[in-house]
Parts: structure tokens; sequence; C-alpha cells
């Protein structure tokens, strides 16, 4: 009787323990966690950044979207002195944003686990964007994360600029640099900021631990964040591809008659191979190969941009780009090369340059006697229209190698 009593009582301990077990399962305090976390990182140091931040934060208030039990969303903001909306705080806050709730210093954040809440801080500095992340992450755990930035962009150059932090802005490494150092796993990276989507950005973050990667070719304007927030809301089992669609179907809805919209969602598991390919075009125009060999080089680059660019939707004036530029500078008199190009646009700040021997190439267009293929290569630049004046897009730019004729002037 002894025994059975022992048995029965051993039996019970487990089920508590396996219940127990069960119960910390989740979000680690006992409930489940959920579908995604939206890390929305805002730098509004710029007086015009600023002003459509704060437009977007308006419209998602009266739109009444915020967190829910299956989403949430948590914005770190930087304001810029002067502008009276909100109470006028100057410095940066972070929200956990619920329905309808306003940016106001009240609803901020007051502790970001230091013991203070808002402050002053570089959001140029990759430090920054690294300790939010991870404090995010931290905070708000969920199944999937997106982080989106908005701010201004420079394509290769860089995004975010703090204008009362020295005016600085993050290098691409930097960039990646926060992004590998928070260990987090993006599903989504949306870059709300000019000129983003370049083969030069995808290929530095190719190996960050994202998955799709959400952005312009060209300059544009503020994301509608408000329908996107209530989009994922209403859907909580979107795909991260299913969500970057989403943004790029709305950002182009809202913005009708605008010339200078572009957007596109790439994979950014398949650019390696892009990369790849583009090292062999550019190998190829680097050594004097035939003009089919080059034009062969050329329809690979195609296809892998197909393979890498999963959606694209442009304004009417964008119908031939496709997705991903790359940095080409208009060439001007023989060994005048541009000073980004002679000082700036090389491995050590963006590893595509030297990686793809691209940067060998553009610097063969100020030679006193560049490679044979050169003269085509400057025609077919040269007739193409331009993203913010030295960026065009790549399948474009291919494109027109392999349909160039020897018998074009």
């Amino acid at each position: 009787m002894k025994k059975a009593l022992y048995i029965l009582k051993a039996a019970l301990y487990m089920l508590v323990i396996v219940s127990f077990l069960i119960g910390c399962g989740g979000g680690g305090d006992g409930t489940h966690l959920k579908k995604w976390t939206i890390i929305m990182y805002w730098d509004g140091d710029d007086v015009n950044i600023q002003s459509d931040l704060i437009d977007a934060f308006q419209e998602m208030v009266n739109a009444s979207v915020g967190s829910t039990e299956q989403v949430n969303v948590v914005i770190q903001f930087d304001r810029y002195p002067g502008n009276p909306a909100y109470g006028g705080w100057p410095i940066t806050h972070r929200f956990f944003l619920t329905p309808g709730m306003e940016p106001i210093e009240a609803n901020a954040i007051p502790d970001w686990g230091d013991g203070q809440g808002g402050r002053e801080v570089d959001m140029s500095d990759p430090n920054t964007l690294r300790d939010f992340i991870t404090w995010a992450v931290k905070n708000y755990p969920a199944e999937q994360y997106a982080l989106i930035v908005a701010d201004h962009g420079f394509g290769w150059q860089g995004l975010v600029i703090d204008n009362t932090n020295y005016q600085r802005t993050m290098s691409l490494k930097q960039f990646r640099q926060a992004i590998e150092e928070s260990q987090v796993h993006f599903d989504l990276l949306g870059l709300d900021a000019c000129t983003m989507q370049m083969i030069e950005v995808a290929h530095e973050l190719r190996n960050s631990s994202i998955d799709i990667l959400v952005g312009s070719e060209d300059v544009g304007t503020t994301w509608p964040f408000a329908e996107i927030l209530q989009a994922i809301m209403q859907n909580p089992g979107m795909s991260a591809e299913e969500i970057g669609r989403t943004v790029v179907d709305l950002y182009n809805s809202i913005h009708p008659q605008e010339k200078d919209i572009t957007l596109s969602v790439m994979k950014l598991f398949n650019v390696e191979a892009l990369t790849t390919s583009m090292k062999e075009l550019s190998f190829t125009i680097l050594t004097d190969a035939p003009l089919q060999v080059v034009q062969e080089k050329a329809k690979v680059v195609m296809e892998m941009i197909s393979n890498a660019v999963v959606y694209v939707k442009n304004c009417p004036d964008w119908e031939s780009a496709r997705g991903v530029s790359v940095y080409f500078p208009v060439a001007g008199p023989v060994m005048t090369i541009p000073p980004e190009l002679q000082y700036f646009y090389k491995s050590q700040i963006v590893s595509f340059a030297g990686e793809a021997l691209w940067h060998d190439v553009l610097t063969s267009c100020y030679l006193g006697n560049p490679p044979s293929n050169i003269p085509m290569i400057l025609h077919v630049r040269n007739n193409m229209k331009t993203f913010d004046d030295d960026k065009v897009d790549l399948y474009d730019f291919c494109n027109r190698i392999v349909n160039y004729s020897t018998s074009l002037p």
C-alpha cells in the first residue's frame, strides 16, 4: 500500500513539473509568444524628416493602430528642436505603441533598463541601434521580428544622419555591425530611406541573418505606417515576404501621381549568387572579352536579379526598373575621377566595390587607354535615367548591354 501511494505521489509530482514547464513556454512568463514584434527606429533629428514622421505618427493615432495580442510595436523616436507637436520634446523617447496612443512624454517608456528613460542619443551611432534592438527583443519577444529604419538614406554611403550629434551618418558597415551584434534574426528589414535598394547595400547585409529586405531605388517619401500596421494587425500570420509585398502595394497606392516612387522586395539569401554574377561580368569587361561573352554574363546577372528581387512595383516613369540599383556616376573627362569614386567607393567602406570588381570597372572609365569594352559600357550608361544622379537600375543596365549592337554610333 505504501509503495502504491509512493508511486501515485511521484506521478502527481511529475505531472506538476510537466505542467509547470509547459506553462513557462512561449514568452518566458507563462504566456505564448506573439507572432511579430515590429521594431521601428525613427530618426527624426532633422527638420523635414521630423515633420514627416510626426505626420506618420498622427496617422497611426487617427487610425487607432497599435500593439495587439499577436503583434508588438515598439518605436524609438529621436526629434529635432523647434517643432511644438506633442509637447515639442527635442530628445529621444521609446514607445510601446497602443491603439490611439499619442507620442507625448507621459506615454514614453520611463525606464530603458538602466534606471532612466528618454534622453538625447546619437541615432547614427551603431551602438544606439544595437542597444534599442536588444532592449526591444528582451522586453517584447515574439516568433518573428521586423526592423524598420526611417530617415535619410544615401545608398552605399550609408543612412541615418543625426543633426544634433555632429551630423554623422551611419555607414553600411556600421549598420551591419549593429544588426549582427544584436544577435537577432530579422525576418524582415525595411529601409524607409532614399536610394537604399542597391546591390551594394544588399551585398553588405547578405550574411547578417536577414531574410527579406524592402527598400527604394529612388528618392521617395515616408511609408504609410498606419496602413501597414493595420494590415499586419488584421493578418498577423503573414510571412515576411507577404508583409514586404503589402508594404510595396500600399506605398504605391497612396502615391499614385508621384514620379519618384519605386519599392521592391529582395531575398537576401539569393544575393551571394547575384554578386558572383556581377564579379564575372566585371571581369569580362576588364579583360577585353568579346562583346558576346560580356552579353552572356549580363544575361546571367539579369537572371540572378530575378531570383533575388521577388516583388517590385514602381510609378510609370520607372517601369523599366526591376528593383535593385548600382552605383555608376556619369563619366566626365579622362582622368577626372569623381571624388566619391576615387576616395570613398572602396572595399574599406563598401565591400561590393572590391569584391565584385566594380570599383575597377568604374575607374577604368576614366583611363586614357581603357579596356576595349569601356566605350560600349559608357554608351549604355550615358543613355540611362539615373536615381539621384549617380545610380542606375542594374537589370536595365544589363538588358541594354545584352541588346547593344556594334552598329550603334
